[in-house]
């Protein structure tokens, strides 16, 4: 019988006895995620981004740094992020913002406003208004010093080149435009190709 009991206790404390130590782990992940970076560090209550119409705010949001704080409480394991506000960091993000836009093609993208405004507790909302302009869109695609080159190489390695008339114009469409045009011609033999763009 002493034995019987005994087999109950230890699986009894088998149990239970992680769960402190959760507790520990989980109380010091949400003390640490709550503190701010910097003694004058600011929480962002709110990100509001006006004007974004081409492309998604909340891909440009993932582009910055700066980000606001989620709905769940920090400490939440995964869910749970304060945002904190940092005015050099601002400053790069008003540019990364503009040049997000950029290299999707809209070369005339400002920050026309940004308002970073403070509210009790050492809370900020920050709003951006944008105006994306028109987007820049290709009016010709021409691909020079390929004469020496047969037709039968050549004319499947143009053809390959994704890049239209009236297209926008993407910076990673081009590079990828340049790297395959410079991967066809490799593997067709011209070991020594260069292409510059």
């Amino acid at each position: 019988m002493a034995s019987l009991s005994q087999t109950r206790l230890v699986t009894s404390v088998k149990r239970r006895g992680p769960l402190p130590w959760l507790a520990l782990v989980l109380f010091q992940v949400s003390a640490c995620a709550h503190v701010p970076p910097t003694p004058e560090a600011k929480e962002v209550d709110e990100l509001k981004l006006q004007g974004t119409k081409a492309l998604d705010d909340s891909e440009v949001k993932a582009k910055i740094v700066t980000s606001e704080s989620s709905w769940w409480p920090s400490w939440v394991p995964g869910l749970g992020r304060v945002g904190w506000f940092d005015s050099t960091a601002w400053q790069a993000d008003l540019r990364r913002i503009t040049r997000y836009y950029e290299a999707h093609g809209f070369y005339q993208a400002r920050v026309l406003e940004e308002a970073v405004t403070p509210k009790t507790d050492g809370h900020v909302s920050i709003l951006v208004k944008v105006s994306e302009g028109e987007p820049s869109r290709i009016a010709s695609v021409s691909i020079e010093g390929l004469e020496a080159v047969e037709p039968k190489v050549r004319d499947p390695i143009v053809a390959s080149i994704d890049l239209k008339k009236g297209d926008i114009f993407l910076e990673d469409s081009w590079a990828q435009a340049k790297t395959e045009l410079t991967s066809r011609l490799y593997e067709s033999g011209y070991a020594e190709v260069v292409v510059h763009g």
